[in-house]
């Protein structure tokens, strides 16, 4: 069950970066993503490059507390779909603006997913 924000909060654009320890190089990329579908229990992103970008990945989830299971799902057949464990890490400011963060891994692959007053905006670091 949702504990730390509301449905309203959690839906709508995002912002996301991906990090991939390929054999100890770091490969990163980034982009904006929609949630498509979001309940008390589940939901599911669509991760694309540009706001109107194909699709690079979706991620569909299950949330129990704080704690998100995951799988991360290619839009490119040959890539295999992987599972993640994320937390997720939410904080109010001044204003009474609510961010959140989702951060995932599967000990190799860094998946981190940010909402806040900038979610609709490319992110800074290209």
């Amino acid at each position: 069950m949702l504990t730390s924000f509301d449905h309203e909060t959690f839906s709508g654009k995002w912002n996301w970066f991906m990090a991939v320890n390929y054999y100890g190089k770091w490969i990163e990329t980034n982009g904006l993503a929609d949630m498509v579908s979001v309940d008390e229990e589940t939901f599911s992103a669509v991760l694309r490059f540009c706001a109107d970008g194909e699709p690079y990945s979706e991620l569909l989830c299950k949330i129990e507390r704080e704690d998100i299971t995951g799988r991360v799902k290619s839009s490119d057949p040959r890539v295999p779909d992987f599972s993640v464990l994320g937390k997720i890490h939410t904080t109010s400011l001044d204003d009474g603006e609510q961010c959140c963060s989702l951060l995932f891994t599967d000990g190799i692959t860094i998946l981190c997913l940010a909402k806040g007053r900038n979610s609709g905006e490319p992110n800074l670091a290209n």
